[in-house]
């Protein structure tokens, strides 16, 4: 498949009206999208590959979005030369990535829900509705249970008079909170893509798909490639054959499981391709090892992309992780008997370490060594960073950074503004600027860190949302703010809490789940797929940029649009979107419940005893972490024979090693061997082009089920009925 050597314009006038269209319909089909895709699952879970998959879902929809774009594209360039160029291209596939990424969610992780708390708290607690709206600033609409519950139980007309102030203050908020993980991202553009040359998986797969999407003589280049077609017909045709029995197993309706045993000769198809849950394989000799098996295509096909010490590194953090430590934890007796059926990562990797006797929270080297791995890349290229840090007040000259986006002294600037919007729609929306402030900066570096490891490994397909079983951004924010404030927003006495205080605990009441720890990262780590898919392009980086400053706020606003329009016409008879209504009344008063308390399930028990066993178990762990990290980059660096990525560990480290080992194993392996035998080029002319299309059949097949889920349902239960 083919090279691109020129560089040109892609935010063309044709091409921005084009991306603003696209990005404001996608982003408000997503975000209503969601609680009615929900309740079936859809290739959410089973029908993915995997167990642990819905939260990647978000990068599955958008990514699936951007190859049907690609292949429509490459066949109107096939009719018609020049119809759009790759450059144009790319731009349209950020506007996609952002609008249908951010918006889209699953149950209760959704931002969005903070828009219906008032009418969420009238249909989840009715006349005990007062009782809670005490602790919802004015700001969040009328407190007026009946209105509310008129509004959600029929059809009326949309009305955004009584949530305009919360829509006007939310969208501020947001666009600041987005935009400075864009600006953050920015400032390490010039490392991770040129200096560092990360590869960037997920826009590895959709460059190559762009850049042959021009034509060459009579067709365009993607469809010249017969490795590639063969790898897009065997996944992708596979896949189309049980989409519609996948989605059949997971309808929203009474008896819906009895479907899938009633029609199993039909429905029950191996929905992606051989794999076995640890259920099956676990046997008395090793205890708690998930000893899950997966040969899903396409996963071997990600892994064949993949650089050998990343697969090295993830197989080898695979193998510490969820081989060798729980076999150590069971000897050490942290864990009981293993009964086939129990939840593994509970016991494995609790958030904190009282869980399990003194044993646990293995989550937090995990978090060490993804701060170790940011440490030192800061360190490695301190030289480049030294400059981009004083750029705030002195320019760096054109040699550090000769493409550079904007100035680097309009990144700061851009990256301040952004902080003090955040600020603003904060207090607007009553969270207390003092913990905002400590939120912001934690969430920024940890947003950086984590964006580190997904450009080397392409992470769960695209994002790193969840880590082993509780999310580590939230070990590393959630934590610290509750050792910094307590008594102002955690264990407050009855009488002094007040809505500020309510309002703000929101942002930590699914410590582990709140969507807010999965956006804000996947908001940066978009931002540096952005800049890739440029390079890899040749799209001039200001236009890059742009698109993703312009996609941010279209996809914003439009979100919130949407979802307000929502509230007034769905009705209640759309159970996903009733059920989203009740869970965001539910988990808004959490905020009131979780700031009376000292303790909870998610973080224990936060008093001066806990934090400093904290600091011995949980942080000390960390260190471990860092300290593993920097070892093994120094061994890297040292001794060519030493293949292993420590970015690679990350990723193995968590629920997604087990769940996809013997695929990347498999894939290391055949790697060796193609090498061995057929060489470079044999790779790069077939092997190569063979998985991408492996991949690309998976997400062209895909969103279908969300955009047919909807209308699919009512008809599935027609033809199966009792």
């Amino acid at each position: 498949m083919g090279g691109i050597e020129e560089e040109a314009k892609g935010l063309t006038l044709k091409v921005l009206v084009l991306a603003v269209i696209i990005g404001a319909v996608i982003a408000g089909f997503t975000v209503i999208l969601g609680p009615l895709v929900w309740p079936s699952g859809v290739l959410s879970r089973e029908f993915a590959g995997y167990q642990w998959g819905r939260l990647r879902a978000r990068a599955m929809w958008a990514t699936g979005l951007v190859v049907w774009l690609t292949m429509i594209v490459a066949l109107l360039n096939t009719v018609k030369r020049g119809l759009l160029s790759r450059q144009e291209l790319a731009i349209l596939s950020i506007a996609i990535l952002f609008a249908a990424w951010l918006p889209a969610f699953e149950y209760h992780n959704v931002f969005f829900l903070w828009l219906s708390a008032t009418p969420g708290i009238a249909v989840c607690f009715g006349e005990d509705a007062p009782k809670h709206y005490k602790y919802v600033p004015p700001i969040f609409g009328p407190q007026d249970v009946d209105y509310w519950k008129t509004v959600v139980s029929e059809s009326v007309p949309v009305d955004f008079g009584p949530l305009a102030g919360l829509a006007g203050a939310w969208i501020v908020f947001l666009v600041g909170l987005t935009g400075l993980m864009l600006f953050a991202v920015t400032l390490f553009r010039r490392i991770w893509v040129d200096v560092e040359r990360l590869q960037f998986p997920l826009v590895d797969i959709l460059g190559e798909m762009i850049v042959n999407t021009e034509r060459e003589n009579s067709v365009a280049k993607l469809f010249k490639s017969k490795w590639f077609l063969l790898g897009l017909l065997i996944q992708g045709g596979w896949m189309a054959l049980v989409t519609f029995p996948a989605i059949g197993e997971r309808l929203a309706a009474p008896g819906a499981e009895s479907y899938a045993y009633k029609y199993g000769w039909i429905f029950n198809v191996v929905p992606a391709w051989p794999r076995w849950k640890h259920e099956v394989l676990s046997t008395a000799a090793l205890p708690w090892v998930p000893l899950h098996v997966s040969l899903v295509p396409w996963h071997i096909g990600w892994g064949l992309l993949l650089a050998t010490d990343v697969l090295v590194g993830f197989l080898a953090g695979w193998f510490v992780f969820f081989v060798i430590w729980p076999l150590a934890a069971y000897s050490m007796g942290y864990f009981g008997e293993y009964t086939p059926g129990q939840s593994i990562f509970s016991e494995l990797y609790p958030i904190r370490y009282y869980y399990s006797g003194g044993g646990g929270c293995e989550v937090a080297v995990t978090l060490g060594l993804t701060l170790g791995l940011f440490i030192a890349m800061c360190w490695r290229n301190r030289w480049v960073l030294l400059h981009v840090l004083k750029g705030i007040v002195v320019e760096p000259s054109p040699e550090v950074d000769p493409n550079r986006p904007i100035p680097y002294r309009f990144t700061w600037i851009g990256l301040i503004i952004c902080a003090v919007l955040t600020l603003a729609g904060g207090a607007a929306l009553n969270l207390l600027p003092q913990v905002l402030i400590v939120y912001i900066i934690l969430m920024t570096i940890i947003t950086v860190a984590i964006s580190r490891v997904v450009a080397e490994t392409g992470g769960w397909w695209g994002t790193l949302a969840v880590y082993p079983y509780r999310n580590i951004v939230s070990l590393f924010v959630v934590l610290p703010i509750c050792y910094l404030f307590q008594g102002v927003i955690f264990g407050v006495p009855e009488e002094n809490l007040n809505t500020w205080i309510a309002t703000t605990m929101v942002l930590f009441v699914w410590v582990t789940g709140s969507a807010f720890f999965y956006y804000i990262p996947d908001s940066g780590i978009i931002a540096s797929n952005a800049f890739k898919l440029g390079s890899l392009t040749k799209t001039s980086s200001k236009d890059v940029f742009k698109a993703a400053l312009i996609a941010i706020v279209v996809m914003i606003v439009s979100a919130t649009l949407t979802w307000i329009a929502g509230i007034y016409i769905l009705p209640e008879k759309a159970s996903g979107w009733y059920g989203d209504m009740e869970a965001a009344g539910y988990l808004f008063t959490l905020g009131a419940t979780y700031a009376k308390q000292t303790s909870s399930i998610y973080w224990g028990d936060i008093t001066g005893a806990s934090v400093a066993a904290d600091v011995l178990n949980t942080w000390g762990k960390v260190a471990a972490g860092i300290l593993a990290a920097l070892v093994v980059m120094f061994l890297r660096g040292r001794y060519p024979w030493f293949m292993v990525s420590t970015a690679g560990l990350v990723l193995g480290s968590t629920s997604m090693g087990p769940q996809i080992w013997t695929a990347f194993l498999t894939a290391l392996i055949v790697k060796q061997l193609v090498y061995k035998v057929g060489g470079a080029v044999f790779y790069l002319e077939k092997i190569r082009p063979f998985s991408v299309g492996l991949i690309a059949g998976w997400f062209l097949i895909y969103p279908l089920s969300h955009i047919i889920v909807p209308f699919y349902m009512d008809w599935m239960r027609a033809w199966m009925p009792g």
